[in-house]
Formats: C-alpha cells, structure tokens, sequence
C-alpha cells in the first residue's frame, strides 16, 4: 500500500516538475521535449490510484484483472510518448507558456483516464456504504474519497489542450489532495497486517529473548532482547548450536536440549544459560515446534524468560508471607475471617491465647455463639452495618467466652473485604481489652471513692496551675463556693475572687511551686453560706508528664474556730472583770455590813420621833440598795452562794407571771408559749428569777413605744451547726421583743460588765452581765441574735435531766 502511494506521489511530482520547466521554456523544441517528459508519468496516475483504492477497499482479489489492465494501458499510452506523436502532436503558446497539444490519440487517452476516474471514485462509494460505521477503516475509507475528489478536480487542466484559454489550475487540488492523504496517512496508518508483518512486530517488540532452531538444534533466528539479555551480536549467534548458550554444557545438559526439542509444547522447564561474559542467567523454557506440510518437525522456536525477577519477586513474597505470619501468630491482636452469615472461615492461632481455644475448634462455628448474650443485638447490628459499608468500620466492644467459661472484653474493627475473591469475607481485627478494661473500671472507683471522701470531708479541695487556673473541684460543700464546681472549671482565681484574695492565693501558689514546700494563708470570703473565714493549705502536686506546675489547695473553713476563739477571749476578759469585781464587792458587802448594823443600832438607840432618824433610815435604805447592788456582782462573779434545785423552768416561769407582766408594764404585751413536755433542769430559782426579770426588764426598755415579748420554753438538742454551744440535750428558754434591735457593736459588748446604751441614771451596765454570770453558774450558755430595727432574741441553753 505505501509503495501504490509512493507510485501516485511519484506521478505527479513528474507531472508537475515537468510541465514548470516546460511553463519556462523559450524554445518551442525544449518546451515539446518536457511536455512529452510529463507524459511518461501522467498515465500512470489512474492506474496507480485504482489499485491503491482496491488495495485500500480490500477487494484487489475481485478487480485484479482490471488493475493489471489499467497499467497495461497506462504503459501504452506511455510508450506512445515516445514513439509517435498520436498523443502529443505540438504545443499551444498561450500567455502563461507553453501547452501540449493533443492529437488524435488524446480521445482514447481521456476516454481510459476519465473511465478509471469514475470507476475508482464508484468503488469508494460503495465501500463506504459496506463498511460498518463507527470504525476506523470506514473513516479512513471516507477521508481518501475526499482527498481523490479533490485531486480529479484537477481534470480541468485537459482543456487548455485543445485551445481553449483557460488557465491549468490543476496543481492546486493536487496540492490540497496531498495536504489530505498525508494528514490521512498520518491519522490512520497505512499498515497492512499480515502473519509476516505481525511475526516481524512481535519479535522486535518481546522484552524476552527468542530463538528459532533448525532441526539440527542451530540457531537460525534471534530477536533483539536475546542479544541484549546475553550480550552477543546476532552475527555471533546465529549457525551457533543451542548449547553454545549453556552455563555449563555437559552430556546430561545436552541431552535435555535434545529431547525439549523433540518433545510437544513445552512450558515453562527453568534451567541456566549463560551471557557472552560468562554470567549464569536464570530462565524458563518455552518450546513450540515448527512443521512442514507433513508435519514434520524441520525446527523449534525458544522462548527463554529471564526468572531472576521473578524468583527475586517470589522470595520477597515469601519473606513477606513468613513476616506477616509470624505477626498474625505472635502479635497480641487475633484476627477473624467471617462469612456474611456470620460463620468462621479463618481465625489467626493468637486466639489460642486470648481465649483458649484452637483454630480448628472454631473454625465453621457461628461467631455469635461466643458473644455474651446481652452484647449479641448490638453486634449484630455492627455486622449488618460492616455487610453493608465496604470499608473499615469503627471499632465496638463485645464479651467473648474463654474456653475455660470466664468472659473477655474484646475490641473489633471489621473490613468488609466480601469484594475481593481473594478472601471473600468479613476481617475483624480483634484486640483483648479485658486488663484495659479492668484497670479503667479500677481506677474510676478509685475516683469516686477519692470524690466521695473529697465530699465527705468539710474542707474545699482545688487543684490549680501555676497561673491559678482551677484544674479540679473536689467538695460536697457547695454552698462555701462563690459560684458552681462547673463553673469555677477552666477559670482563673482572678475571675471568681475578689483581686485581694485572689493575688494572696496566687501568690501562695507560686511560692508553693518554687520552693517547692507547703504554704498556709487564711482569708475572708463572702459565700452562699454567709462571710466565712478560711484556712488555705498549699502542696505541690507530682506530676509525670508536667512535674511543677500544678498545686493542691485545701481550704478548711475556720469560722467557727474563730467565733469560739472571739468568744474565749471575750470570756478570758469577763473573767478578768469578774474577779476585778468580786474582790470589790467582797470588801465593799463587808463595809457596808458594818454601816447597816451600826445604822440599824443607832436606829433603834434613838427615839421614833428624834429629828436624826429620818437621815439614819434614808442611810439605811441606801445601804440596802448598795448591799443589793453587791449581791449582783458577787452573782456576777459566781462567788455568791446558790441552792440548786432540779424543777421545771414552766413552773417557775408560771409562778413569777403576775410578777413578769407588772415588770413589762402595760404597753408591752407578754406572750408565753411553754413546751408541756419541757424536761427538767438543775438551777437556783431565785438567781434565775431575776435572769428572767432582767430580760423582761431589757426588752421592755428596747420598746419605748411598747411591743410584744414572747417568752418560750422548749427542749431542744445542739449538734454541729450552732458552734457556741457544746453538743448535747438542753431546755431552751428564749426571749424575743420587737423593738430596736442592736448594731455588731453592741452584740458584741452586750455582756460586759458596766456596759450599757442607756442615758446616765437608767441602768448600772451589770444586768446582763448577772444574767451571764447566773447562767454560766448553771452549767449553760447564753446567746442573743439582734438585727437592727429587727428586735432582739435572748437564749438561754441549760442542760437537761433524764
């Protein structure tokens, strides 16, 4: 096909070349010379194309005759060029130059060249229309019909040969004509495929060596890859024998030769031949046999595989096969193979050692007979999913039976690998967390317990960085936070406290981390539970990962130690003042014992109507009333002598009623509620008959503008919430008024001797002083709670008698 392309080509190169020179010509006798010159050319163009074209349709067979009849006219009327005139007689001189004349012969020239026009261009028809669509050859079919009825287009040259004027444009479509068969040729190829050209192909093109032997086992034909594979030129292999690439030729060797190549097909038979340079090259034999038409074996042809990739590729496979078994086999994880049913279809041995069992033993059991009953809805559910999802699914925890009964927490990841032939199933990567899980379950009980003791205690416990940033709350106190545990979570000292405590505790942190000591502060805070006074503890907290930079603060709330310290030091003065003022009123009871006995003489010395005796009985009665003030005190004190006596406090207070009411006056209104079932207590009833009268007396004074009193009675038992008085069963006697009510000051002085707020001549400041004094000598304590303008409660605790 390429060499009919070269013919059309070549035609009308001379066609062309020639006529430009005749175009040129000045001389009329050189003109007609290459216009003849053309003509040993021109014929064979229908020729050359028609055979091209049937060549191209496939169908030279059928139109064979007619092909070798167009060149046989072609060459005649060629030949006529040279012989005769009859063709070309003379040439027309038109304005572009010279142009052949035609003679008489020209009529049966252009009847065979027009005739094989249409039959060619008649053939590409109908072989386009026999082609199926869509293939390549019917492209390639359709492109060089074009290309053809572009080229006869150049047909209207013929004209100006029997003079008519009309310019010989015809090398402008012979031009486009092969602008298009080179793009087609270009596009399409124009490569016949024979047996021949196809053996020629793959023999060039195999990347393994490839010999042909004779009968007489000598090398007759190798490829390319056999002289680069043994580094010999193919001179220097070819007539050699087929031993003369042996590694080492040996008789054994030799007669194995000789029978591969009288045996059938042989595949694959592996033995070693040897490079130019003496290099043993590994290879597998492949032996097919060449025949003649009796079939009898007149050679062989060798195909000779270079194996050393190959056995480099299989011992990397089996190293790779020895290292991922020996993982499966001794790793920690296990591994299943399961069917979609759920039936075991592999299990790695490892399983041996997490649950006991064999491979063969479970090997086609039901995996869902090891799974603890109340687990089996959820992996099953799981394992719906992994049949679903191709692909690598989350993990999910799952109890497993050992063989020996007991039950194993296991974790899993399935791949759904149902896919791939090479395994077919489900893989599920299994891991023994039973130790995890234990140790995970142990240490959130050790938390809790840590947590409920941490509640349990009274103290606040806070772990925080050396930024004071709270880390951890641990209290059940929550009402001595300022805000919620959720809240203080992640926050900074500063963005709770105010800034004085906050920068003290900061402080305290950073002194803790750099000295590496516990430190110790007390501040005020005002919470929930009112303002509290607390004892902060600092420690450094060891650390793995962070050693240095967390602290733990325990803060105890100290309030009631410092009431009770308020009060011991109160009480520590009131005892100071308390033998200050006994010492006084002994030697002042004794001076004025000797005034009342020499008054009382002198008194009963003197007649009735004696003008002395009205001073001597006002000394008197003064006297008196400095005797009784000396009773208070030496009460005060405690010095004075008491008579207990165990009675119930109702009767008492219901016995001195009348007594009480005058006391209040009229516009205070005295209210009682007594417990019926009041217990008893042990007290002297007079000293408590004044105590009762003397906050009778207060309150009433509280209440200028008068009021309600309410005395009440009631047994009552102490526990830990009230820290001014002991623990343990008590008779509560208080008394409430509506009055004034009283400042911290005042509160806090209320007791003491000589202490009063009323004006110069209403009070001696010792009335409740005696009421302390009277009620501490009965074992009890006494209490008062007073807001300003809120009124003012007194209560007595005395202990009461089973």
């Amino acid at each position: 096909m390429s060499v009919l392309f070269f013919l059309i080509t070549l035609s009308m190169y001379l066609w062309l070349f020639a006529f430009s020179w005749m175009y040129s010509a000045t001389d009329e006798g050189v003109a007609l010379w290459w216009a003849k010159f053309a003509y040993l050319g021109v014929p064979f163009i229908p020729s050359s194309i028609y055979h091209f074209t049937v060549t191209v349709l496939e169908s030279y067979e059928q139109r064979k005759r007619l092909v070798w009849l167009s060149w046989l006219l072609s060459l005649f009327f060629s030949a006529s060029i040279l012989s005769t005139d009859a063709l070309i007689k003379a040439l027309y001189q038109y304005w572009w130059g010279y142009y052949p004349r035609y003679g008489w012969l020209s009529i049966p020239y252009l009847t065979f060249f027009f005739g094989l026009l249409i039959i060619t261009l008649h053939e590409f028809w109908l072989g386009y229309r026999q082609i199926p669509s869509g293939t390549t050859h019917k492209r390639r079919v359709k492109a060089f019909f074009i290309a053809f009825t572009v080229a006869y287009i150049g047909s209207v040259d013929y004209i100006a040969k029997y003079g008519i004027a009309i310019y010989p444009f015809g090398y402008v479509p012979v031009f486009v004509f092969l602008v298009l068969a080179a793009r087609v040729i270009w596009s399409y190829r124009l490569v016949k495929i024979t047996p021949s050209f196809a053996a020629e192909q793959i023999m060039a093109t195999m990347i393994d060596p490839l010999l042909v032997c004779d009968a007489d086992r000598k090398i007759r034909v190798v490829n390319e890859a056999t002289c680069l594979v043994f580094g010999y030129t193919e001179q220097e292999l070819i007539d050699k024998p087929i031993e003369y690439l042996l590694d080492q030729p040996t008789i054994k060797t030799g007669r194995r030769i000789y029978e591969l190549l009288q045996q059938g097909l042989i595949r694959d038979e592996e033995m070693v031949l040897k490079t130019k340079s003496g290099q043993p090259v590994e290879v597998s034999i492949s032996v097919s046999h060449l025949h003649d038409q009796d079939w009898a074996i007149v050679g062989a042809v060798i195909i000779a595989r270079d194996i050393k990739e190959r056995r480099q590729a299989e011992e990397t496979l089996r190293s790779s096969e020895r290292y991922f078994r020996s993982l499966i086999e001794n790793g920690s994880d296990f591994i299943f193979v399961l069917k979609r049913d759920g039936t075991i279809h592999y299990v790695s041995p490892s399983v041996e050692r997490r649950l006991g069992f064999k491979p063969e033993e479970l090997i086609g059991q039901n995996s869902f007979n090891l799974i603890y009953p109340d687990d089996i809805p959820s992996i099953k559910e799981a394992f719906a999913c992994a049949i679903q999802d191709q692909g690598i699914d989350p993990p999910v925890e799952a109890r497993l039976r050992h063989k020996d009964g007991s039950w194993r927490v296991i974790e899993g990841a399935a791949n759904n690998l149902l896919h791939d032939p090479a395994v077919a199933g489900i893989i599920i990567n299994a891991f023994d967390i039973t130790e995890r899980k234990q140790a995970e379950a142990a240490l959130r009980e050790s938390e809790e317990r840590l947590r409920a003791f941490a509640n349990a205690l009274p103290d606040l416990a806070f772990i925080l960085d050396k930024q004071g940033r709270h880390v951890e709350i641990l209290t059940g106190q929550k009402s001595l936070l300022r805000v919620s545990s959720e809240k203080m979570k992640d926050r900074l000292l500063h963005e709770i406290l105010p800034k004085k405590e906050a920068d003290d505790l900061l402080a305290m942190i950073q002194t803790t981390i750099e000295l590496n000591k516990p430190q110790v502060l007390e501040y005020i805070l005002d919470v929930p539970a009112g303002r509290r006074w607390f004892e902060g503890r600092t420690a450094p907290l060891p650390q793995i990962a962070h050693p240095g930079e967390l602290v733990v603060l325990i803060s105890r709330d100290i309030t009631e130690r410092k009431l009770l310290e308020k009060q011991l030091y109160q009480a520590q003065k009131m005892e100071a003042v308390g033998h200050l003022a006994g010492g006084v009123a002994h030697n002042f009871n004794n001076m004025l014992t000797t005034v009342i006995g020499y008054v009382g003489l002198a008194i009963d010395a003197l007649p009735a109507d004696h003008p002395v005796s009205p001073d001597l009985q006002m000394v008197q009665k003064s006297a008196q009333k400095a005797a009784a003030l000396t009773r208070q005190l030496l009460a005060f004190t405690r010095d004075q002598p008491v008579e207990l006596k165990i009675l119930n406090l109702n009767d008492l207070i219901l016995e001195i009623e009348p007594l009480l009411r005058q006391t209040a006056g009229v516009a205070t209104s005295l209210v009682l509620c007594l417990d019926p079932a009041l217990g008893l207590v042990k007290l002297d009833p007079n000293q408590f008959s004044q105590v009762l009268l003397n906050l009778v007396i207060n309150g009433r004074d509280a209440m200028p503008k008068g009021g309600r009193l309410t005395l009440t009675t009631a047994n009552v038992t102490v526990g830990q919430q009230n820290p001014t008085v002991a623990h343990g069963d008590y008779v509560l006697v208080s008394v409430m008024d509506t009055g004034v009510g009283m400042t911290e000051e005042v509160k806090s002085h209320v007791f003491e001797p000589f202490f009063t707020t009323k004006e110069v001549g209403k009070g001696a400041g010792l009335g409740l002083a005696t009421c302390f004094g009277i009620v501490q000598q009965c074992k009890g304590y006494i209490t008062v709670q007073s807001e300003l303008g809120e009124g003012t409660t007194f209560d007595i605790y005395l202990p009461r008698i089973e």
